[in-house]
């Protein structure tokens, strides 16, 4: 297991470049690179994603030029696999799909049971290498702990921010009874607790 371990490591330790401009690029992450000819930047991003529809957003909105001032255009591509159930299969498909992308950020969805440790598969292995993830469904309070995730960047609150607000305004309203309702799932009960 140490070996895997190593060669884990390892192998993403190598896949990780410095962005810079270039004439050429390694075509083999995407086709459509030969038609043009760059004198830009060339980002790609990774996609951990649970279904083949968010799949299909990402790249419709990658594999593009996009001007970034009236002299400067970036290009960005993406790389994208279906999140599995298994922490260890998904960093492997990190590395895997990493190693040839040379990705510079990770766009990382919901697992499919609705647990985190599928973010916290992917976090481990961005934090090694200074990789930054968007996280675009996690809630739990864990992940706002910067000396542990130090490169995820969420873009919804925490579930404490929401039960802050709410017990913001029971005090701002000067509530004296409060009947809590709440679902069995887990973010009803993240709230309630």
């Amino acid at each position: 297991m140490n070996l895997f371990c190593f060669y884990l490591i390892f192998s993403i330790h190598f896949s990780v470049i410095k962005l810079e401009t270039s004439d050429t690029f390694d075509s083999s992450t995407n086709k459509t690179i030969e038609l043009f000819e760059f004198d830009n930047l060339y980002i790609t991003i990774l996609g951990a994603l649970t279904n083949n529809e968010h799949i299909t957003i990402l790249n419709e909105h990658t594999n593009r030029l996009y001007r970034v001032s009236s002299h400067q255009e970036i290009y960005l591509s993406s790389q994208s696999f279906i999140l599995d159930s298994n922490p260890l299969l998904i960093a492997l498909k990190l590395c895997e799909i990493g190693n040839t992308s040379h990705a510079k950020a990770i766009i990382a969805g919901e697992g499919s049971d609705g647990s985190d440790l599928t973010l916290t598969a992917i976090s481990y292995v961005s934090d090694f290498y200074h990789i930054p993830v968007l996280a675009i469904a996690s809630r739990e309070n864990l992940f706002s702990d910067k000396a542990l995730y130090n490169y995820i960047v969420r873009l919804v609150p925490p579930y404490l921010y929401e039960a802050d607000a709410w017990f913001s305004i029971i005090r701002r309203l000067k509530y004296t009874k409060v009947v809590l309702i709440y679902s069995q799932d887990e973010e009803g009960r993240m709230v309630a607790s």
